[in-house]
């Protein structure tokens, strides 16, 4: 038995997928927007230029993209420090499952570490993931670190999981509006913290994991 796991997004917790995307926007329709531009929408709608196809740009991606993704900054770090914690990191990613290996070698060239990687098929839920996981290692404590509201709210909903962490973040506004009206059974008070920015989720998260680690 785990005595604690850390489920972890990739996408926007451990890797940078925005700047590629940007990068593959700006190349599509001739755009010139920074690559350190926080998205207003999940579809980065506000970067694409007004009549153009807004599909193409996901189109151009490269196949390979998920290899091709830089860390995000202290990534490799706080995997290393949860893990010499005594948690148990299993990475959750909404991804095309023929695309998990490129996602491994490019966690791999990133020098992240982890114990365990699950790829969701982009429709599916996370909860449908983590269910199965958390009856086979029956953890005591476990948190939930996700940047996209929706998929932490399906997480705090339909999971015994201990903490969800998610973003405070432009892309998130409409949804974490939402969350109170959607459903009254989650106490998000206790279950669903909302942070300011990642760094912090990283921080709140890593407090988390000692005052459990030695129950």
């Amino acid at each position: 038995m785990s005595k604690i796991i850390a489920f972890l997004d990739v996408d926007g917790v451990l890797l940078n997928f925005n700047e590629m995307a940007i990068k593959v926007i700006n190349k599509t329709y001739g755009t010139n927007h920074s690559l350190e531009h926080i998205p207003q929408n999940w579809g980065f709608e506000e970067l694409i230029p007004k009549d153009a196809n807004p599909n193409l740009w996901w189109e151009r991606m490269p196949d390979n993209w998920p290899r091709l993704l830089k860390p995000l900054p202290y990534a490799p770090e706080y995997l290393l420090k949860l893990q010499r914690q005594g948690a148990r990191v299993i990475l959750i990613t909404s991804l095309n499952p023929k695309q998990l290996p490129s996602r491994i070698a490019g966690l791999a060239k990133c020098g992240m570490k982890y114990d365990e990687i699950y790829a969701v098929p982009y429709g599916m839920k996370k909860s449908d993931f983590i269910n199965p996981i958390l009856e086979r290692h029956n953890p005591r404590w476990s948190f939930f670190l996700d940047d996209k509201a929706e998929n932490a709210f399906d997480v705090a909903k339909n999971c015994e999981i201990s903490v969800v962490y998610t973003l405070d973040y432009a892309y998130n506004r409409e949804c974490l509006k939402d969350i109170d009206r959607r459903d009254q059974e989650v106490d998000f008070s206790l279950r669903l913290i909302v942070c300011p920015n990642l760094v912090t989720a990283y921080e709140e998260s890593l407090k988390f994991v000692p005052t459990k680690s030695f129950l």
